[in-house]
């Protein structure tokens, strides 16, 4: 194993953040918590400036190894009403001769009006197979080298239709292909959808409430998400399958120093899914310490909280834990055979004004380690 990797793994987690549950009862609260905030943001008189920030990219995870490459992250207002809109491209190699195009973007119209929100990923991914389901902890040394390219284009309008509620369409693309594995692998397309590659293109509502003070570092407010993706042929894909997500998370600023973020996520699959647009468990968002799709299903839920705090106004740490199940039917998606994880890591601010911050994680779930370096708050 990579030197870094032992180094990293000796970082132990320091604490245990565990949020069961998100209450929006009060909702009108940090509505308005969330506008004295739009206030104050509104003093900055360079409301149209635009800020880029270029980054070299140098990281290590458990599915690249050590990354390199750069990142432009360009932030901008476009009225004293409105929150920072942010839009970044990303090239990344991997050591492991990945490579990863991602331009993304989260815009906010006049008076937020309108939130405008997606993406485009190219990826040469070689990458590990688990297989699928929620009891795989102890044949983690059965998993298959798999490679393959993906081409992903997703994006959300979203109208303002009542103060910080926002409802709209949105759209996906997704394509697996060029997939190479091992002759005598024991998964391919009888038993694993989409094992040979696969075309998906959906298109959907979205319902959403989001108060939060800041998109990419979040301190206060709320942010409610149900959303879902209709998949069929008839939109140019081989795909058919219908996908639900919602999305739960709550801000609690304790002190000026002192930041609760909790989260409850729950997605649903219903049809033949392909394997690559599963529900899964991993990553450096979703349930940190296990490796991206360790587990994967049909279905999942996963609750999770970290405590954040800036030391000095550019440096701060933050621990966190979390908890999460993937399963086959909704009839399995009970706390039985949980999988658990915890870690901890630093925070160090660039841009003060804006609250964007570069996090260092690592973290430990069940026979598993990861270490993480990213741009903004894992949610």
């Amino acid at each position: 194993m990579n030197k870094i990797a032992h180094i990293c793994y000796l970082w132990t987690a320091i604490g245990y953040i565990f949020s069961t549950l998100i209450s929006f009862t009060s909702i009108g609260t940090y509505a308005q918590t969330a506008k004295d905030t739009l206030t104050e943001a509104g003093k900055d008189t360079n409301v149209f400036k635009l800020k880029v920030l270029p980054l070299p990219t140098l990281y290590y995870t458990p599915e690249t190894k050590t990354a390199f490459g750069i990142l432009n992250l360009f932030l901008f207002r476009v009225n004293a009403s409105a929150r920072v809109s942010a839009v970044d491209f990303s090239i990344v190699y991997t050591e492991r001769k990945q490579l990863l195009i991602d331009p993304t973007y989260t815009i906010f119209t006049h008076n937020e009006n309108y939130i405008i929100n997606g993406g485009f990923v190219y990826s040469k991914f070689p990458d590990y197979f688990f297989g699928v389901g929620n009891n795989r902890i102890d044949q983690i040394h059965n998993r298959e080298f798999i490679a393959y390219k993906t081409l992903q284009f997703h994006n959300r309008i979203l109208r303002k239709i009542h103060k910080r509620w926002f409802a709209g369409l949105q759209y996906q693309f997704y394509k697996v292909f060029d997939v190479h594995f091992d002759a005598n692998s024991q998964y391919n397309e009888g038993n694993v959808t989409g094992f040979n590659g696969s075309t998906s293109s959906g298109l959907g509502l979205m319902l959403l409430y989001d108060s939060r003070d800041n998109v990419l570092s979040a301190s206060r407010g709320g942010y409610l998400e149900f959303s879902n993706l209709y998949y069929h042929s008839l939109l140019g894909g081989n795909s058919h399958f219908h996908s639900y997500k919602l999305d739960l998370r709550k801000y609690y600023s304790l002190t000026k120093k002192f930041t609760l973020a909790t989260q409850v996520l729950v997605t649903i699959n219903e049809g033949e899914t392909p394997f690559k647009q599963m529900a899964q468990l991993g990553g450096n968002r979703t349930l940190r310490g296990y490796y991206t799709g360790r587990f994967r299903d049909n279905h999942a839920w996963v609750i999770q909280g970290e405590l954040r705090y800036f030391i000095w106004p550019r440096l701060g740490v933050a621990v966190f834990g979390g908890v999460g199940k993937v399963a086959s039917t909704l009839g399995e998606m009970d706390f039985a055979d949980t999988k658990g994880a915890v870690g901890g890591g630093i925070r160090v601010r660039m841009l003060r004004k804006q609250n964007f911050s570069i996090r260092l994680d690592v973290a430990s779930g069940r026979k598993s380690n990861g270490f993480y370096v990213s741009i903004a708050e894992a949610f």
